[in-house]
């Protein structure tokens, strides 16, 4: 029972962080309430005994990563309110496997090397301490990248997006799982860890960056292609005049304003192949017609751009989100500075949706 502690803290430690990182990154990210403690404490019990009995009883930890990726998995589709994408759902739980045993085998096998190169005997004491002062300093590394928010939820989103990314993070995966079974079975020499090392980053990394390419070009493509159409309902729907639109509405001067709202997204970096690009090009448009009016975005914006485009209104709300989020995620803070100048909620880190919208409508450049 001793000797299966280190793995218990472990599996404690990787559960609060797998947590943390999901729920708390984006608000107050390092506070946390009453709810959350019994929220984080309910995670991590089922996380640490499904896998103490998973070990317990099957002994096999080269599929720990695995039984891992699943818990977190169905956890966050049962429990998460925020997102609703199962690519996402994927891609989290796989890619925070992969990091937490890459830092776990990084760290066993340097605080290992010293007993393989002196030929220390190889004790039952000799693996715990190697075990518990691992754990340790797991614990360590997983506070220090929390505090400072060093992996970023909003990036892990944005490659959700891609239509196979999730394809390479299962991928990359089971290439951890390749390593740890090579690690385990044929590793027993300190040599061997640079190969083992070499192998899985030559098999890893090359998978992960073609998906993800593949996946941005793919996704680019298919985003200029929905922004197209959103364009092309929305001319027809104001050459037919059929639409609920203020009483000053001009076609003309609506073109106009659109050319000048794509120039001035450009300035932040925000181009047509992002989705929800023109969605929020009309929104901006429609805002600027209603100088002197109270903007209510579900009540007087989204709902006209709804009618036309047929897509419900909070997706449009969600893909104009994502796009702000995006831009403050990904583009150059001296620029975001430069071009806008309204004050930020500094927990946010961002411009609400409405915040953003009404800003561009009021300036506008000829």
């Amino acid at each position: 029972m001793i000797k299966f502690l280190p793995f218990l803290f472990k599996f404690l430690i990787e559960g609060a962080f797998s947590y943390l990182i999901f729920y708390k990154n984006e608000d107050s990210p390092n506070t946390l309430k009453k709810s959350d403690l019994y929220n984080l404490f309910n995670f991590c019990f089922v996380y640490t005994s499904i896998l103490s009995i998973y070990n317990y009883f099957l002994n096999n930890s080269v599929s720990n990563s695995i039984i891992s990726s699943l818990i977190i998995f169905f956890y966050a589709v049962i429990k998460s309110k925020k997102v609703k994408v199962w690519k996402f759902f994927i891609v989290y739980s796989s890619f925070i496997n992969i990091f937490m045993e890459c830092i776990n085998f990084l760290i066993f096998k340097i605080i290992s090397i010293p007993y393989q190169v002196f030929n220390l005997p190889k004790t039952q004491d000799h693996v715990m301490f190697v075990w518990t002062l691992t754990v340790i300093i797991n614990f360590g590394i997983f506070l220090f990248l929390y505090t400072f928010r060093f992996i970023k939820l909003e990036i892990i989103r944005k490659l959700s997006t891609y239509e196979y990314s999730w394809i390479g993070f299962c991928l990359a995966l089971l290439c951890v799982l390749y390593m740890k079974y090579y690690v385990k079975h044929y590793c027993n020499e300190v040599e061997n860890f640079g190969i083992i090392l070499s192998n899985f980053l030559l098999l890893i990394i090359p998978i992960v960056l073609f998906f993800i390419g593949v996946a941005s070009k793919m996704s680019e493509k298919r985003n200029k292609e929905q922004n197209e159409i959103d364009e092309n309902k929305i001319h027809n729907a104001i050459n037919s005049k059929s639409l609920d639109l203020p009483n000053d509405f001009d076609p003309e001067i609506f073109e106009y304003n659109c050319k000048l709202i794509r120039r001035k997204l450009s300035k932040f970096k925000v181009y047509e192949s992002r989705q929800g690009f023109n969605q929020m090009v009309f929104c901006i448009s429609i805002i600027k017609f209603m100088e002197g009016k109270k903007v209510v975005l579900f009540k007087n914006v989204y709902p006209v751009l709804s009618e036309i485009i047929k897509v419900d209104v909070k997706l449009i709300d969600t893909n104009i989100r994502n796009l702000i989020n995006e831009t403050w995620t990904n583009t150059d803070p001296e620029i975001l500075q430069r071009e806008y100048k309204r004050p930020i909620n500094k927990d946010r880190g961002h411009p609400t949706a409405r915040e953003f919208l009404i800003y561009i409508a009021n300036n506008l450049e000829n």
